[in-house]
């Protein structure tokens, strides 16, 4: 697993940041529920600036792997088993970011991706996107 930058490749250091975070988080160095090192801490240990931390962060929040309360560290995200949701014909999938009223009604965090299920005249079913297995019936 990579361990530093490497500021002599093309790949952008905040990708290669989130690259190293992600590796951290997956191989059980940071356990659900922990709190991450501060940014600074982060940006000290690893050589780059607050930007790079902060877009590293951003990236793994989307995938999922961490979240932030304002005010708060940083942590990694808790996840619960997959939720299985049976898609049926004329279903319209889409995905997209917590908005404000998500955030109120179902107590997701900002930045957290949603998986929207429309069927019309049904209401929409939101899911956070990595939580979430489709299941397509077969036919008979």
């Amino acid at each position: 697993m990579q361990r530093s930058i490497d500021f002599t490749s093309d790949r952008a250091r905040y990708r290669q940041l989130a690259d190293i975070l992600r590796g951290r988080i997956v191989a059980g160095e940071w356990e659900p529920g922990r709190n991450l090192p501060s940014e600074a801490d982060l940006g000290h240990e690893y050589e780059t600036s607050l930007a790079t931390v902060r877009r590293a962060l951003a990236v793994l929040r989307i995938e999922g792997h961490v979240e932030s309360v304002r005010g708060m560290p940083w942590r990694v995200r808790e996840r619960g088993e997959a939720i299985v949701v049976k898609l049926k014909a004329g279903d319209r999938i889409r995905a997209r970011s917590a908005s404000k009223d998500d955030q109120e009604r179902y107590g997701y965090l900002e930045g957290t991706l949603l998986l929207v299920v429309s069927h019309e005249g049904d209401p929409d079913r939101v899911f956070p996107a990595d939580e979430v297995e489709g299941e397509v019936p077969g036919e008979e």
